[in-house]
């Protein structure tokens, strides 16, 4: 098939390039040689990049090369390995077309998304048989796809907002969510052959589970409303698929991990199936906010505290009755968001309002009463105040506050937790301090007063900003 194939490498040294039929050869994007048969020799001083187009003519196409110096593609390791140091991708062109036409490689050469052509998609393959090259991603947080850094990503972005600086930010975080786009065509090829999605970066994502899901859902949501970008609804509603169909259920619909559930899960799933909902018009998403709520009270409310344990074990049946306070901040953060975009009139609505209200007054009563704030657990008043539960709960009750969930009374409580968390917990330079390291789980005590705190962890940092934006907008500010 095709008339037209593109090869690419970087060479320093001597290169020859031996052909019987037509090629153009590109350095630095330039076109220095095209000929039907012939020679290409030249050496380079300086590692440089070589495209190579070559065109079928009288059903002969391709062409020899050999170097004196040494080939190499600068982000595979492969300096000793002859297939990994070229690479190709094609058929491009008909007949009619290939001999004037010029294609995507020699117009935009990248390597990070497909090209398109009149044969469909289109990727970049080594010599070495049924090899190809797949996305990986070497930074320390920008374009990775981790729940932690999806809710920073939104705290700044609503930060950003409130600073009047929403346009400086909406193009960060466009730019991050495009990050994700550009790969979804060889996501799409790996999940065909494989099952799964991991070759696009270091972070292993099969996502079959709703911490690689939700957070992630919520902020693509967010950025095809945007931008109606065709290829982010392609992503939207492949993560929207996964968490119907892919992540473990109970024969009530409520999910949960292999072996256990987590009150962490509540965040990672509801504000993303509200995002759904209010988006597709389907009250199915709704009603399964409804069943997970429901299911996730019925196993682990503790009514006489009015909090919640942080573990279900599932095949025992039990819960660890420990409180652990970032725990109950996501069930926290997820109603209240749930409630901030669930149609009033949903059938729903009151009986999660309500769930809301409840654990809002066992919030308030537990909280410390020197500081205003929430301790690691948060009925041990001898554990640590932790940053990002008490952040977490500042939040909500502001929403609370502010929509008239709650008595206007509740208003003092957020502003003393909040002015404490400014005093105790971030410095002047911003700096912040006595977020819990991501956690475990047990059945133990001991293990959740054990957890060590991390200056400025993912954990807390986008939180904390979406608390100030709330205590601001409870305020008027």
């Amino acid at each position: 098939r095709g008339f037209v194939a593109y090869s690419y490498t970087n060479v320093c040294g001597k290169i020859n390039i031996q052909h019987d039929a037509p090629i153009v050869v590109f350095e630095n994007g330039v076109a220095v040689y095209s000929s039907e048969v012939g020679c290409f020799s030249k050496c380079y001083n300086v590692s440089t990049p070589i495209l190579v187009k070559s065109r079928k003519k009288d059903g002969i196409w391709g062409f020899d090369a050999n170097s004196e110096g040494e080939y190499s593609i600068p982000f595979v390791d492969g300096a000793d390995t002859p297939d990994l140091q070229w690479m190709w991708i094609g058929p491009f062109g008909r007949e009619e077309d290939a001999e004037t036409a010029t294609y995507g490689p020699e117009c935009n050469l990248y390597f990070d998304d497909v090209y398109s052509s009149f044969y469909g998609t289109l990727y970049w393959n080594f010599y070495r048989k049924n090899t190809v090259l797949l996305q990986s991603l070497y930074t320390n947080f920008y374009g990775h796809w981790f729940y932690p850094l999806m809710i920073g990503l939104r705290g700044m972005k609503k930060a950003a907002s409130k600073l009047g600086r929403e346009k400086e930010m909406q193009s960060y975080f466009s730019d991050w969510m495009q990050s994700f786009v550009r790969r979804i065509d060889y996501g799409k090829r790996e999940i065909k052959a494989k099952g799964s999605w991991t070759g696009f970066m270091t972070t292993i994502c099969n996502l079959d589970d709703l911490d690689s899901i939700g957070t992630i859902g919520v902020n693509v949501a967010e950025y095809c409303v945007a931008t109606a970008d065709p290829q982010a609804k392609y992503l939207l509603q492949l993560l929207a698929d996964r968490i119907t169909y892919c992540v473990p259920r109970f024969e009530d619909g409520t999910f949960h991990r292999v072996k256990t559930m987590w009150t962490d899960d509540t965040y990672m799933c509801l504000p993303f199936l509200v995002r759904l909902g209010a988006m597709t018009g389907d009250k199915k998403y709704f009603d399964d906010i409804l069943a997970q709520v429901r299911g996730f009270v019925k196993r682990m409310w503790m009514d006489e505290q009015k909090l919640f344990s942080h573990i279900y074990f599932v095949g025992e049946e039990m819960p660890n009755r420990i409180p652990w306070g970032r725990g109950n901040g996501w069930v926290m953060l997820a109603l209240s968001e749930v409630l901030l975009m669930l149609p009033e009139e949903y059938e729903g609505y009151e009986e999660i309002l309500n769930v809301y209200k409840r654990f809002a007054d066992g919030i308030i009563k537990h909280c410390d009463k020197k500081t205003g704030l929430w301790h690691q657990v948060i009925n041990n008043h001898n554990s640590y105040v932790e940053t990002s539960g008490s952040a977490m709960f500042i939040t909500g009750l502001a929403r609370g506050v502010r929509r008239s969930w709650l008595s206007p009374e509740v208003a003092e409580n957020v502003k003393k937790a909040w002015n404490s968390l400014l005093e105790h917990c971030v410095d002047t330079e911003g700096n912040l301090f006595g977020v819990c390291m991501g956690s475990g789980c047990s059945m133990e005590e001991s293990y959740y007063l054990e957890l060590k705190t991390i200056n400025n962890d993912d954990h807390g940092v986008g939180i904390v900003l979406e608390a100030c934006v709330e205590v601001m907008n409870m305020l008027g500010e």
